[in-house]
C-alpha cells in the first residue's frame, strides 16, 4: 500500500500534465459543462474546471 507522500506525490504530477495540455483530460458525464473535466489516475479522479486567462497588464508606472 502506498504511502499518503507517494499518493499525493502522484496526483500532484497528474495535474502537472495538465498545464501545457488543460483539455487533455475528458469531459465529466455528469456535468453538462463542457469546461467540466476530469483525469483518472485509479483509484482517484481528478474533477477540474478550465479556466483561462482574461489579460495581463504590466502594472509599472
Amino acid at each position: 500500500m502506498p504511502c499518503p507522500t507517494m499518493i499525493v506525490s502522484r496526483l500532484v504530477a497528474a495535474t502537472d500534465r495538465l498545464v501545457p495540455f488543460p483539455e487533455s483530460g475528458r469531459a465529466v458525464p455528469e456535468f453538462d459543462d463542457p469546461l467540466v473535466r476530469e483525469i483518472v489516475d485509479r483509484p482517484y479522479r481528478i474533477v477540474y474546471r478550465l479556466v483561462g486567462i482574461e489579460r495581463v497588464r504590466r502594472s509599472r508606472r
